[in-house]
């Protein structure tokens, strides 16, 4: 059962880290980008499936160690619950937000450009203080 738990661990470390580096490749692209359309149609083909699957699994094995453990709310694990409910939150405003960005206004997509930059990197940082925090301990 031992070795079961730190494999999953393991795991869910593993898909952690895919996620902060799909996380930095999403501010990446939306800090290149310049052309609206082209931004859109990556966004909603590629980045937003990708980051949303990575995602969905780094929450699956959260939920399975916690399971393992019998649900055992510690502080670290309490703050990764509200982490990811924060991050859902986050993206689902950053994909609904980026469908109703007028193209022929240039102003809209550089409006979106900067809180959604600053939103990026506030994720990115708190999915990587977890992360150490957990990795550390």
């Amino acid at each position: 059962m031992e070795a079961m738990y730190t494999l999953g661990l393991s795991i869910h470390s593993i898909t952690t880290a895919l996620f902060l580096a799909v996380l930095l490749l999403n501010f990446v692209l939306l800090y290149r980008f310049e052309d609206i359309v082209r931004y859109k149609r990556l966004n909603s083909v590629v980045m937003t499936p990708l980051t949303l699957m990575i995602y969905s699994f780094v929450v699956f094995t959260g939920v399975l160690m916690m399971a393992a453990k019998r649900l055992d709310f510690t502080t670290p694990n309490s703050v990764m619950v509200v982490l990811s409910v924060v991050v859902l939150l986050v993206e689902i405003q950053r994909i609904k937000t980026l469908r109703f960005i007028d193209p022929k206004q240039r102003d809209s997509f550089v409006n979106y450009k900067g809180v959604f930059m600053k939103m990026i990197g506030l994720e990115i940082v708190a999915t990587l203080f977890i992360s150490l925090w957990m990795w550390v301990r």
